[in-house]
């Protein structure tokens, strides 16, 4: 595509049009990652609340990973602005 196109024939490493774009996270991560930790915390009785993986797609635009950060630390009681927030600078 040309988008594609431009960031390969620009050799400028400074430009913008560098940087690649970010990608969307995928159902298939996101019920990976979930099962996961559901088999870790479950016995300590971390999770008070179940994650409904379709709806938290539908709530941050098909998996923008920057929506799906804020809509996890939500739903598990973490601030996204504060401490989440930090460690991911």
């Amino acid at each position: 595509d040309k988008e594609s196109d431009k960031r390969s024939s620009n050799t400028d490493p400074l430009s913008p049009l560098n940087i690649p774009p970010i990608q969307k996270i995928s159902k298939s991560l996101l019920r990976n990652w979930y099962g996961d930790m559901l088999v870790s915390y479950e016995s300590r009785n971390f999770l008070q609340k179940r994650l409904d993986i379709e709806k938290l797609l539908k709530d941050t635009e098909d998996g923008l990973p920057e929506f799906v950060y804020e809509e996890v630390c939500e739903h598990f009681g973490y601030s996204w602005e504060g401490e989440v927030a930090t460690c991911l600078k």
